[in-house]
């Protein structure tokens, strides 16, 4: 039970194969890693996922049949809709967040603008400043050349 509660990589299944560590030893596992994980887990789990969609608008109506009794109506890039009675939003933050009240801020590199090699940043002294997983991300991949 310790494993599953601390392992934030995995996604829940009763199927012990699904779970990251049979993907990867690393703390942050590589992204290419991270989508073949997903597509296994769709595939062996037979679910509906659309890749590739845009979802444009959200919306709520009433609907006695439904057990909650409403519907959420989604419409696409391509003006096709989908109806839900449970919808789940967990789409992170996709924009940067730049804090306006914090002085310097303007001579900062923003995560999206950063290089990937780690042996730019070597022997050089880094501060990361961060609110989430894209902080300790970037600190785990140059870790070792700072």
């Amino acid at each position: 039970e310790f494993n599953m509660r601390y392992d934030w990589n995995s996604l829940l299944s009763d199927d012990d194969s699904l779970q990251m560590r049979h993907y990867s030893k690393e703390f942050f596992p590589p992204a290419d890693l991270l989508v073949q994980y997903l597509e296994d887990y769709a595939t062996k789990l037979n679910l509906k996922v659309q890749y590739n969609t845009y979802v444009k608008t959200v919306s709520r109506t009433a609907n006695h049949t439904a057990i909650s009794k409403h519907l959420f109506i989604l419409r696409d890039q391509n003006n096709r809709t989908y109806a839900c009675q449970t919808l789940i939003v967990a789409t992170g933050i996709w924009v940067p967040y730049m804090p306006k009240d914090l002085r310097g801020i303007e001579h900062t590199v923003g995560y999206e603008d950063m290089s990937l090699d780690p042996e730019d940043y070597e022997g050089k002294t880094v501060l990361i400043l961060g609110r989430g997983n894209s902080a300790f991300e970037t600190a785990d991949h140059i870790v070792q050349n700072t």
